[in-house]
């Protein structure tokens, strides 16, 4: 088994697929660990999304801006940093939904118009499942800095 690590998609689904199309990443036997922010700020979050699905061997670490889209389909609450680009998760879920005549919304409109359920269950139950390490081999990855998503300070430990 190859082991491919990739960060920050950001909803850059045809970037994704050429990387592991180049890399002849076989979706069954290899492992991918995807370093967080698979949404926001490019149009093609749902694909991403159903693309990491895919992959047989996933460890996909939690990116600020996953934390925030599963903080929403937790709580209803758009976050305001959902201001950094996640205008186009919220098309991207309203494009796969077919919602009609979203297109034409202003930013406010279509927070208005999102609601969790537009997001599909296995969806929800992927964000909610994102890691800060890899559990087999308990190696930490990392993707932003830890402190912005988890506010209680590291515990240090003296031998």
């Amino acid at each position: 088994m190859r082991t491919f690590v990739l960060g920050d998609l950001h909803g850059a689904h045809k970037a994704l697929k050429q990387c592991l199309q180049r890399a002849a990443f076989d979706y069954r036997k290899d492992r991918l660990i995807q370093l967080g922010d698979i949404v926001d700020r490019y149009p093609d979050v749902y694909e991403c999304v159903e693309e990491l699905l895919k992959v047989k061997n996933l460890v996909v670490v939690r990116g600020n801006h996953d934390d925030w889209l599963d903080d929403f389909c937790q709580t209803d609450y758009h976050p305001t940093g959902w201001m950094h680009g996640g205008l186009e998760t919220i098309k991207s879920y309203l494009r796969q939904a077919k919602v009609k005549d979203w297109a034409a919304l202003n930013h406010y409109e279509l927070k208005a118009l999102i609601k969790p359920a537009i997001v599909p269950k296995r969806h929800r139950d992927f964000c909610g499942k994102l890691t800060i390490m890899d559990v087999d081999t308990k190696t930490f990855w990392q993707s932003d800095l830890i402190n912005t998503m988890y506010t209680t300070p590291p515990i240090l430990v003296k031998d």
